[in-house]
């Protein structure tokens, strides 16, 4: 009998796939170590898991402390059951693999990326368990990993997120506060003053907000405020205070005024609505489209310290600019978190009607056109066009501030615990654990920052994007998201990250998936490696087997099959009778999910999902009960699979409509 623990975890693997600060205490993953293939233990480097997958290409380092070549990968963590109950172990792996748990060896296998056969039958005691799998590569094809787990009486499954936990140790911690410390070094724009030697990877180049027609955006007033403290208009915000002591009142009224003379006179929007009606339809819209995963509700009572308050946006916004804002976010910020939701003119209009007319009054006093000049010289000297471009002024940039690797102290500087009077030297709200994990970072030198691996910029980025905010079985048919790197092809899932899909999947759901466009790619690939899978989708192996895929044909029929096509729609035909809830259309099905994913799915989608509606139609020893292809699960489940290769030209069914047409004659099957 499968325990609970078959059933992937509600919680989403953002919050261990790259833990920072882990107390000596049970955490939710698995802690992952990786040596050099010299055996030097003061070179390794550990990071969280959600589980035992790994798959990196071939002469790619697994992580950035590590140089490509060689290595070692050893897990070590702790497996729960509910109950005490009999589990054999086997993997997938290209190399060779040990699994011991509790002292005792139980998988000892070395293979070239097939699933290995069973170790020897272990007894998984109730509660945690210790396990430590050890992986050495082979020598040839990329470095591979998945392992699962049979409980008695079932088939092989991948063990369960929620199943794994950990206790980090003083290595463990050490490897995470250098990991905090390169994140912050990445996501503070550390780099655009502080130069990396050699070819530093994309993201030390992101940007900040254009300075090129900002005064046609933002309120003066508001750019003033905002200026002389960013972090009390943000408790989480990038931008550092520049400007401290008795100097920075002048100081940041005169670089506001500068900024107040960047106008764009080809720039322009139109003003936002504040009709009842459009306030309403605001409202509805900030709703469904979950913008409380990273923003306080206007006006709230007991705003969450941790999300972007919307009290400033009417003092902060020119008319007109708030909506044109939420239309395109990134049109004046490449590198900016928040999300594009593809807007309408008329929704964004209504959403920044809703958030304006809950919003904080305008205030504050302008700063004195006189003193732009003055304004002018400080933006030159001080460090704003390290991080924010300016092409519209020919200004020469006047600050150039040591390279990263010339840094001697790495206490004072940006690093000081207080604002340093006197100086134009930057203050970051940096707390205590991030000034010790940047300066961790610091003595293992820059070269990481050099080398891009595509898993830890799926880890990093995911968490900064606050993905798991919506992917959190918080709405309604929304995919956790500790599944989607082992769901999605990494091709497709680029597409839909970037926004870049037409076909929404779930077309009769409010909520959408916005666009990240600039990290999609790195996004897409990166889950798919944490996943244990390859960052480009293999082929499949040779053409379509058409004598399969008629019998995938047949098994979605009502007569003689699974009655697939009531719930699911195919190309142009509709699903013909949905009930409770409809499903996917199957013309996309192999264009979006990975082969794995689809056969775990149909073999049991409640292990996957235990809220689905989909139904389970075979039973763990293997057998479904159609009779087509000797009521085998895996070869119906290759049949359909062989149907759906063909895509939007799949033949369509007798009993479906296609555009109003009548339906196709039943037929009987022999």
């Amino acid at each position: 009998m499968m325990t609970s623990f078959l059933r992937t975890a509600a919680v989403g693997f953002a919050s261990v796939l790259f833990a920072f600060n882990s107390p000596a205490q049970i955490q939710p993953g698995v802690a992952l170590t990786f040596t050099p293939g010299n055996g030097d233990a003061s070179q390794a480097d550990t990071v969280i898991r959600s589980n035992v997958w790994l798959h990196v290409a071939k002469g790619e380092t697994p992580s950035p402390f590590l140089a490509p070549g060689p290595f070692t990968a050893q897990w070590h963590g702790f497996l729960s059951v509910e109950l005490r109950s009999i589990y054999t172990f086997q993997a997938e792996v290209n190399g060779s693999l040990q699994v011991v748990i509790n002292a005792r060896e139980i998988l000892n296998v070395s293979g070239e990326g097939k699933m290995s056969e069973p170790g020897v039958r272990v007894r998984l005691n109730k509660g945690t368990n210790d396990v430590v799998v050890t992986y050495t590569p082979a020598a040839t094809g990329d470095p591979h990993v998945r392992l699962f787990w049979t409980a008695r009486d079932s088939y092989a499954q991948l063990i369960p997120d929620n199943a794994w936990s950990y206790v980090a140790d003083d290595a463990t911690t050490l490897s995470l506060r250098r990991h905090q410390g390169r994140a912050l070094v990445i996501e503070y724009r550390c780099a655009r003053c502080h130069k990396v030697e050699g070819q530093g990877i994309p993201e030390l180049m992101m940007n900040a907000p254009v300075f090129d027609g900002i005064a046609s955006r933002r309120n003066p007033a508001w750019i003033r405020k905002w200026l002389t403290n960013p972090t009390a208009e943000r408790a989480n915000t990038r931008m550092p205070k520049i400007f401290h002591g008795g100097e920075a009142i002048d100081a940041t009224e005169e670089v506001a005024a500068f900024l107040a003379t960047l106008g764009d006179p080809s720039w322009s929007a139109a003003p936002e609505p504040n009709d009842a009606a459009s306030i309403a339809a605001g409202e509805k819209l900030f709703g469904e489209l979950h913008c409380v995963a990273c923003h306080n509700p206007p006006g709230s009572a007991e705003p969450d310290a941790t999300k972007i308050s919307f009290n400033h946006v009417a003092q902060k916004f020119k008319l007109g600019a708030l909506a044109r804002f939420l239309g395109e976010p990134t049109e004046h910020y490449g590198a900016i978190r928040m999300p594009d939701f593809r807007l309408s003119n008329a929704e964004a209009g209504h959403i920044a009607a809703f958030l304006l007319a809950k919003a904080d009054p305008i205030s504050g006093v302008a700063p004195r056109p006189e003193l732009a000049t003055k304004g002018r010289d400080l933006v030159q000297t001080v460090g704003c066009l390290n991080c924010h471009t300016l092409q519209s002024a020919p200004l020469e940039n006047q600050l150039k501030p040591k390279a990263m690797a010339d840094l001697a102290n790495w206490d004072e500087g940006c690093l000081a615990a207080t604002p340093q009077a006197g100086t134009h030297i930057p203050f970051f709200n940096f707390s205590d654990a991030d000034r010790q994990a940047i300066r961790e970072f610091g003595k293992v030198g820059f070269v990481s920052l050099t080398r891009n691996v595509d898993a830890d910029f799926a880890a990093r980025q995911t968490a900064n994007l606050n993905c798991i905010g919506c992917h959190n079985r918080q709405i309604d048919l929304v995919p956790q998201f500790g599944i989607l790197g082992g769901k999605i092809r990494p091709e497709y899932g680029a597409e839909i990250i970037a926004g870049q899909v037409a076909n929404k999947p779930r077309p009769w759901i409010a909520a959408r998936m916005p666009g990240f466009a600039t990290r999609a790619e790195g996004i897409a690939r990166g889950i798919a490696n944490l996943h244990g899978f390859p960052a480009v989708t293999p082929p499949d192996p040779g053409p379509i087997d058409e004598d399969l895929a008629q019998v995938g044909f047949r098994l979605v029929q009502p007569e003689g099959g699974f009655s697939c096509i009531s719930c699911h729609a195919i190309g142009k035909a509709p699903a013909t009778q949905v009930f409770e809830s409809a499903g996917i259309n199957f013309a996309w099905t192999t264009t979006r999910l990975q082969h794995d994913y689809f056969v775990r799915w149909l073999r049991n989608p409640l292990s996957v999902d235990p809220t689905t509606k989909m139904p389970v139609f075979f039973d763990e020893s293997g057998h479904s009960p159609i009779d087509l292809r000797g009521g085998n699960t895996l070869k119906q489940i290759d049949a359909l699979w062989q149907y759906f290769r063909h895509g939007d030209q799949m033949k369509i069914p007798p009993g479906m409509t296609v555009g109003g047409t009548k339906p196709v004659a039943p037929q009987k099957f022999e």
